[in-house]
């Protein structure tokens, strides 16, 4: 007897599915989809209230980033609800319709084989990824898995699809790609109708924390440098901003913030005093304030701030910046700072009967014969506009200008700096950063020539700590403040 063509080939009506069953299933890979859908919407929002911190930043998504990530958890949990309800039809007792019992086991095993080695898979990488943003609060600035990654999200949702497809295409053999491509439209149809879902008001949680981040409510700008360093032990430092009104007035008296509390400008001595009580003892002499002052502040108010650190007797201060041209958000350099010491006149203003701060010690062995020859005058007006030696100089020529002057003579130097009280203090912070920065790159060139040695390795070079010693004493941060009494009809 001759063979019937395709006699090999299954029906899908051999497997006797009825409509019953296939409805059942049908609303059981809904439902299930749902759940999945929630249960990763819920986990994604949970991982982002994880990267909470002290400044009450978190991380922020876009629109478009939900509606991705939506549209991701979206496709899979469609194709999980697609595999459970494959399951439930073909799953039935093994003496039904013995003869195609091994394809219903195939269809079914191959289903829960795809799931479970889903999810140990997922659950691997988003254990890996909680860990990653735990050790690192700042690494989801650093990673962005939208931008980077979206791709490989499409691929998983792709390869994800046609593998749930594998044990039907051998079973019905090319019958089944008809099917196949039904069932991607109808998944993409749902799948971006349930991805419309937002179980919770990401907007108003992004609102309410950030309403309590100093940074983000007041639109601080922090002066940028290319000269910083990071500061390791928070034990040592206490955070004080220095922020404009939400008025954005820079002629009123800014507010004040200690770990998110609003204190009075004048009283601001009286709150580190009690923060520097609480500080080990043998830790004081390292531990400062790290301040967040707005760029656009004026001196006037800056210096009344350097007076009230120096009256709680400390001369050390952390300026919080970031970097020049930074390569990610500003939130990401939270723990770089610039140091500095607080110069002698603030000592004067705050009429404080003490010895000269040690870091001054150094002056008292300079010996000009003709001072005038060997002083470097700096200066910034009321406009912002920046002297070297009585000349006005471009911004840009600061930096080179002071290290010329420098390097051109091997004896002793002082730099003077005359700061209006009308300047902003972004301006005057570039001044200081152009000083350092110039002696830094004279110290550098001096300590190649001289020892073949480049000088910032010798930060972390123990055995050489005298070498660095002689360049600083060489080579030393000579500079002296002067901050230029307030103009009459400017009293703060």
């Amino acid at each position: 007897m001759a063979l019937k063509k395709k006699f090999l080939h299954r029906k899908i009506q051999d497997f006797n599915i009825s409509k019953q069953r296939f409805v059942i299933g049908l609303i059981y890979g809904v439902v299930i989809a749902f759940a999945i859908y929630f249960a990763l919407y819920l986990s994604r929002e949970s991982l982002r209230l994880l990267t909470i911190n002290e400044f009450n930043n978190i991380m922020v998504l876009t629109d478009h980033e939900v509606n991705f990530y939506n549209i991701f958890f979206a496709y899979i949990a469609s194709i999980f609800g697609q595999s459970i309800s494959f399951s439930y039809w073909f799953n039935r007792p093994r003496k039904f319709k013995g003869k195609l019992n091994k394809f219903r086991v195939l269809i079914v095993t191959d289903q829960r084989v795809i799931n479970w080695n889903f999810i140990n898979w997922f659950v691997k990488l988003s254990t890996s990824t909680v860990l990653v943003l735990w050790m690192s609060m700042h690494a989801y600035y650093v990673i962005s898995f939208y931008s980077i990654f979206a791709y490989l999200f499409v691929l998983i949702v792709i390869v994800l699809f046609l593998q749930t497809w594998i044990s039907l295409r051998l079973a019905f053999f090319g019958k089944s790609f008809k099917w196949m491509v039904l069932s991607f439209i109808v998944i993409s149809v749902f799948s971006l109708g349930m991805s419309r879902i937002n179980l919770l008001d990401y907007k108003t949680i992004n609102k309410d924390i950030l309403s309590e981040n100093i940074e983000y409510t007041y639109k601080v700008k922090l002066p940028q440098s290319d000269i910083y360093a990071i500061g390791v032990d928070r034990s040592l430092y206490t955070n004080v901003w220095i922020v404009k009104p939400k008025t954005r007035n820079i002629d009123t008296v800014p507010l004040v913030f200690i770990h998110n509390n609003l204190i009075p400008l004048d009283s601001l001595h009286d709150y580190l005093s009690v923060w520097m009580e609480s500080v080990s003892k043998y830790k004081r002499k390292k531990a400062r304030p790290k301040l967040y002052i707005d760029a656009d502040i004026k001196m006037k108010y800056i210096n009344r701030v350097l007076k009230h650190i120096v009256m709680s007797n400390i001369y050390k201060v952390n300026y919080a910046v970031t970097p020049t041209n930074p390569e990610y958000d500003a939130t990401y350099y939270r723990d770089i700072v610039f140091m500095h010491l607080i110069g002698y006149a603030y000592y004067e203003c705050a009429d404080m009967q003490i010895p000269m701060p040690p870091h001054f010690n150094s002056l008292k062995s300079f010996d000009f014969d003709d001072i005038d020859s060997k002083l470097i005058r700096l200066s910034i007006d009321d406009n912002n506009n920046f002297s070297f030696n009585d000349s006005i100089i471009k911004k840009a020529d600061l930096r080179s200008s002071i290290k010329s002057s420098i390097a051109a003579d091997s004896s002793k130097y002082l730099i003077t700096f005359k700061i209006s009280q009308e300047a902003s203090f972004g301006e005057y912070f570039k001044v200081l950063v152009s000083a350092k920065g110039a002696i830094d790159e004279v110290r550098s060139e001096y300590s190649y020539s001289k020892y073949g040695l480049k000088y910032s390795d010798l930060h972390y070079d123990e055995n050489r700590y005298e070498i660095k010693k002689s360049i600083m004493r060489k080579y030393p941060f000579a500079l002296i403040e002067l901050p230029l009494p307030i103009t009459i009809g400017t009293q703060p």
